[in-house]
């Protein structure tokens, strides 16, 4: 986590860059590495269905990947 925590502060100021310059592949490198740790986390916290569901509830708490879905799917629906 606090690998996670001092990566996704680089890759914001390289997003800041990248966006300034209009060139996705000043991130790439460290929305790969973002992406990386969050899998290692997930499968670290372990996880019912998704790997996102132990990701998730840190902004929506208790809730799953698949009620999300349905959450999604009832929006699109309106």
């Amino acid at each position: 986590v606090e690998e996670f925590q001092r990566v996704r502060t680089m890759a914001r100021d390289a997003w800041v860059e990248a966006r300034r310059r209009s060139s996705f592949p000043h991130f790439e490198p460290h929305l790969a590495r973002l992406l990386e740790l969050s899998r290692r986390m997930a499968d670290a916290w372990g996880y019912a269905a998704s790997p996102y569901d132990a990701l998730v509830d840190e902004y929506e708490p208790g809730a799953t990947t698949a009620e999300l879905r349905a959450q999604a799917r009832l929006a699109a629906a309106e």
